[in-house]
């Protein structure tokens, strides 16, 4: 083997395993050792932290306080003031869980424990007074106005006696009754009209929130029932021990693969995850998709063009609205059967059990017919719009602002007292705001940012696998260069050589040579 060549051989293997290993290979053991990792298999270290979060989620919660209420009722619109925040964390774990590996799936129920921060609060205690509309009656109202409003009158009578004689749809509350305590309603009337509205709710209102707190006497707020208990909802999700690309997947809710009470196939159809996980290695503009159980429906976030750094960890941002096109089939179907709400409402009447509307917060980004009729918003996409965050190769969320805002429709219904005098043209009255938010803190940001110098010396190694691959390879063809080089020379030197000694034979001699005696002329003669 020529001198050399061994190099030239070298380095074409490190060459193609370079190639290979950097361009290809590294991907290939990288997704295979990911994709173990974020299965939900019982018994992995991705379960555990699925299974109960080891961070709390941040719930920031506004209240809309109404400083007008009687001026409400000479047709004014009302006047708002938000007061907050109200800052609960939430801890949020996964209980009941069963697991099946024909499907490679499990079920499970959130249960959600909540605390209150008096820190992030700066100051609000939860106590101070504050007017909004009633929603518990005025949910009632509304939901017979819509499904049986021959019963109205009926409703009417029943006001007096279980809502402590209430005169108005403004209440004096404080948050801490809102969110936790209750508002109380009182069942000890023996009248036609409150005893037969009680009945229905001793019979379903452990579906609908309300909580016995005494003899006939009920209570309903917003997380009371829900504190440390599990939610009624149940979801199926895939582990991905067969296709890590499916992780989190929901597949059931309530044990049905598709839900019933919207208007089409479009948003009856089940998509994305349970919300706390998404697969790995996706690309930055992927749709992000996931399940909200307490919405009945998938919300889908859409790459807005945004690359983000926090932390050292480097992702997209993903935004939402909820825009619903009358003329549009696949939002249509999350319209009532009364007809699609103006751009940026949701209907939850079928979902939730009242008549309660979902926009974003302040009436972002929605309809400019809601924001006139009341005063005080002030909409804005820094406080008040959806996004998440994502690293595409864990598919880790890193900063999640989910925010959203309840609201009741009110207005004048004839046959009810307690609305007389209000105007009749439906104004949606905002109620209260949460911002639930998630920052992963650097204990688990730390594990991506290990991931990216792996990744960054795998880059180095790679090209310098390379380099020296063709460093390898041209001194080896240097080598072979001298090699030839000197062999071709010593040819040319024992060729002359000879050539000066043996090349040249005796004839030739003689014939140049005058004094041989040779040639044409024998000999010279003197």
């Amino acid at each position: 083997m020529p001198p050399g060549s061994g190099f030239i051989i070298a380095g074409a293997v490190l060459l193609v395993f370079g190639v290979w290993f950097g361009w290809f290979g590294f991907k290939g053991i990288l997704k295979s050792q990911i994709g173990k990792q974020v299965q939900l298999v019982e018994g992995t270290e991705m379960r555990a932290v699925w299974s109960k979060l080891p961070l709390a989620i941040y719930d920031d919660i506004y209240f809309f306080n109404v400083t007008n209420p009687n001026d409400v009722y000479k047709g004014e619109p009302p006047q708002l003031e938000q007061i907050g925040p109200y800052c609960l964390d939430e801890w949020m774990e996964k209980v009941g869980l069963i697991d099946d590996e024909a499907t490679d799936s499990v079920a499970f129920n959130f249960k959600s424990t909540f605390y209150f921060n008096e820190k992030r609060s700066k100051g609000l205690t939860g106590n101070e007074e504050i007017v909004m509309p009633h929603f518990i009656l005025l949910g009632m109202l509304l939901q017979t106005a819509r499904d049986t409003p021959g019963a109205l009158a009926f409703i009417d009578k029943a006001i007096d006696p279980i809502f402590n004689g209430q005169k108005s749809l403004y209440l004096k509350t404080t948050p801490n009754q809102i969110l936790f305590e209750g508002i109380y309603l009182n069942c000890t009337s023996k009248k036609v009209a409150p005893k037969a509205i009680c009945a229905v709710l001793q019979a379903k209102g452990a579906e609908m929130g309300v909580q016995k707190a005494g003899d006939n006497i009920y209570k309903v707020s917003i997380f009371g029932h829900r504190n440390a208990t599990a939610n009624k909802n149940r979801l199926e999700v895939l582990r991905g021990k067969k296709n890590f690309r499916d992780v989190g997947k929901v597949t059931k809710f309530n044990g049905k693969d598709k839900l019933s009470m919207w208007a089409g196939d479009e948003c009856n159809t089940i998509q994305g995850t349970d919300s706390t996980i998404f697969p790995p290695f996706q690309k930055r503009e992927d749709d992000l998709v996931f399940f909200v159980a307490d919405l009945c429906r998938s919300i889908r976030l859409q790459y807005n063009g945004q690359k983000i750094s926090s932390r050292g960890v480097h992702g997209g941002r993903h935004e939402t609205t909820f825009t619903i096109l009358a003329n549009d089939s696949a939002s249509r179907c999350w319209c009532p059967k009364s007809g699609c709400l103006d751009k940026g409402a949701l209907d939850l009447s079928k979902c939730v059990g009242a008549p309660m509307i979902l926009t974003q917060p302040h009436f972002y980004d929605g309809s400019e017919k809601y924001l006139s009729r009341v005063r005080g918003l002030n909409p804005n996409k820094q406080d008040h719009g959806i996004y998440m965050d994502i690293e595409p190769i864990t598919g880790a969320a890193f900063d999640v602002r989910m925010r959203l805002q309840f609201n009741m429709f009110m207005y004048e219904m004839k046959r009810v007292h307690i609305t007389h005098n209000l105007t009749s043209t439906p104004i949606l009255h905002p109620l209260f705001w949460i911002e639930s938010k998630v920052e992963l803190d650097d204990s688990l940001l730390k594990p991506i940012k290990m991931l990216y110098t792996v990744i960054g010396v795998v880059k180095v190694i790679k090209w310098l696998m390379v380099l020296g691959a063709f460093g390898l390879m041209g001194y080896g063809g240097y080598n072979v260069f001298l090699a030839n080089k000197n062999k071709v020379k010593d040819v040319v030197q024992n060729t002359v050589r000879k050539m000066d000694f043996n090349g040249q034979n005796s004839d030739d001699k003689n014939k140049m040579d005058p004094y041989s005696g040779s040639g044409p002329n024998d000999k010279i003669k003197y």
